[in-house]
C-alpha cells in the first residue's frame, strides 16, 4: 500500500512550487472575497426589507415576544453582515 501511495503522491500528484502556489491562494483568496461582499450586500438588502416588514406587521411596536424574537435575529444578521462588509478589506493582505 505505500509503494501505491508514493508513486501516487511521487508521479501522479506534482508538487506546486512555492511562489506559485502564493500566487494561486492570493488570487483565489481575492476572487472569494469579491463574491463574499456581492452576497453581503444582497443579505443586507433580504435583512432590511424583513426588519421592516416585521416592523410595518407589527404597527412599529414589537408588541408580541415572536415579533421582538424575529426582528432581534435580523437585527443581529445585519450587523454581523455591515461588520463582515467592514471587516474584509483588511483580511486580505497584498
Amino acid at each position: 500500500m505505500s509503494k501505491l501511495k508514493n508513486f501516487i503522491t511521487d508521479k501522479i500528484i506534482v508538487p506546486m512550487p512555492k511562489e506559485q502556489e502564493e500566487l494561486l491562494l492570493k488570487e483565489r483568496s481575492q476572487r472569494i472575497c469579491r463574491y463574499d461582499k456581492l452576497f453581503l450586500y444582497i443579505i443586507i438588502a433580504i435583512e432590511l426589507y424583513n426588519l421592516l416588514y416585521a416592523l410595518v406587521y407589527t404597527g412599529w411596536r414589537l408588541h408580541t415576544v415572536s415579533s421582538r424574537f424575529y426582528a432581534a435575529m435580523y437585527s443581529l444578521l445585519l450587523l454581523a453582515s455591515i461588520t463582515m462588509l467592514i471587516v474584509i478589506p483588511f483580511c486580505i493582505k497584498d
